[in-house]
């Protein structure tokens, strides 16, 4: 899969220990890493993979136009990883939108907005238990998706309470052999392109739009729009390079610039990529089968099916993977609510054996059966309900920290601090209101469940909400 939400940084065994700062650590991190290999760590957590898997999916949402669509939420996660940048500088020790918001704002919006990220973690394992059925099923259609589906379920819960150990070496292997599956797998595309229009066609901007396209009552720029809304899917852990601060040489300036140059290269890569796919299969739109996975017929198309093995057996264990990454994040989340009572207690507790949180794996875990019952488009707007609300967040915080607490003035300064953060929650926030009706309604329901339990822990909104360990 695409997707590797990260957590804070943990001391393995304990995940009640993440995040904690040096002040409090009796040892500190060593400081070797520079902005290559943070870059380098970001990529890796995004996963270029991730072109593929909605593929089908924006591409008949757009009538071909799904390179456009990535250009508009490369723009939008552009404009807010500069503001992911800025707060970094400010608080070098923190990289979650929790913190950021309680300590510009308050914890109690901070409880609200991590309340609604939280969503995330629970979701986010769902898709990758649906799309290991949905491409496991594809390849070998002798069992049927759902089975597929709750045996990824069953080995990514193992894994997780085992140890989070497995998910840094799979991840890695995942990795390099999708970044090598990309190069091969170009090379077929360019050469399928020129093959009949020489290597001129190669520059076509049919790849991007066609006045056909952009005129279509079902389509135009409108549709453009909503497949921005779940493309914004693909970049979500560039915001992870925040936690690997206090290893890093200089943190201040080169934890901010790999955050920025990390969105920059994936954006592009998926740009590339997609505008590659539309000019090698220009009718996909009208022509793929099952959206859901049209990647692999694209790769049929051609490469073969021989390459579509291959991509499969890739995709399907970086699925086990990143969802092992998102259920071991989510279950810390729960583990550290039910530690601080905001949930039962009994999640806030470790295995005396694995010395994993058992009790909340499982309930993330049991959770994960919703997968079998959905489909990839209403769980990829989902997650993004609460990334986008994560990402407007902190685009608001840095004009309050820099122009109303600090004090930055200047044409530079407004630029930087006010323009930029602007722009980037003006686009997250028109992304975000094209997200479908389903995920906002879940969304707002969640939100609300939140004000809840903040009602009760302030008593009424009577007591000042105290600030929790980890959100």
């Amino acid at each position: 899969m695409s997707i590797n939400r990260v957590p804070a940084r943990q001391v393995q065994g304990d995940p009640g220990t993440a995040g904690t700062s040096r002040s409090s650590d009796t040892t500190e991190f060593k400081r070797v890493l520079t902005t290559p290999k943070l870059i380098a760590f970001g990529l890796a957590y995004i996963n270029l993979m991730g072109v593929f898997t909605l593929y089908g999916i924006a591409t008949h949402m757009t009538r071909g136009m799904m390179a456009l669509a990535f250009v508009l939420a490369t723009v939008a996660m552009g404009l807010t990883a500069f503001s992911y940048a800025a707060m970094s500088r400010r608080y070098v020790a923190s990289g979650s939108v929790y913190s950021y918001v309680s300590k510009t704002v308050s914890p109690a919006p901070a409880f609200v907005v991590g309340w609604v990220v939280m969503l995330d973690y629970l979701i986010l394992p769902l898709l990758n238990f649906l799309l290991i059925g949905l491409y496991m099923h594809q390849l070998l259609p002798g069992l049927p998706q759902w089975l597929y589906s709750l045996l990824g379920l069953a080995l990514i819960v193992g894994l997780a309470v085992k140890g989070v150990n497995e998910s840094a070496t799979l991840g890695l292997v995942a990795t390099l052999a999708g970044f090598v599956f990309l190069l091969v797998f170009a090379g077929y595309m360019i050469a399928t392109i020129t093959h009949s229009g020489g290597v001129g066609s190669v520059f076509d901007m049919s790849g991007f739009f066609s006045p056909g396209a952009l005129h279509d009552p079902h389509a135009g720029l409108g549709s453009v729009f909503g497949a921005c809304a779940i493309l914004c899917l693909m970049f979500l852990g560039f915001d992870g390079i925040t936690t690997f601060a206090e290893e890093t040489h200089d943190p201040r300036t080169q934890v901010g610039r790999a955050i920025i140059l990390t969105c920059a290269i994936a954006g592009v890569a998926f740009i590339v990529l997609s505008y590659l796919m539309q000019l090698a299969w220009p009718d996909a739109w009208s022509q793929m089968r099952n959206p859901d996975v049209a990647s692999s017929e694209l790769i049929v198309k051609v490469a073969g099916p021989a390459l579509n093995i291959a991509f499969t057996v890739i995709f399907v264990v970086g699925c086990v993977g990143s969802g092992l990454s998102a259920l071991s994040s989510g279950a810390r989340i729960v583990y550290s609510m039910g530690r601080d009572g905001v949930l039962p207690r009994f999640l806030g507790r470790l295995h005396p054996r694995f010395k994993t949180p058992v009790a909340a794996i499982c309930l993330i875990g049991g959770f994960g059966v919703v997968s079998l019952f959905t489909d990839l488009t209403s769980i990829s707007s989902i997650v993004n309900f609460g990334a986008l609300v994560a990402f407007m967040a902190v685009n608001l915080c840095v004009p309050i920290v820099y122009w109303k607490v600090v004090g930055r003035r200047g044409p530079k300064a407004a630029l930087r601090y006010l323009a930029l953060p602007a722009a980037g929650f003006v686009v997250d926030f028109l992304i975000w209101i094209n997200l479908d009706a389903t995920a906002k309604s879940i969304g707002f329901g969640w939100a609300l469940c939140g004000l809840v339990v903040l009602a009760v822990m302030t008593r009424g909104f009577r007591k000042p909400m105290r600030e929790l360990s980890e959100m």
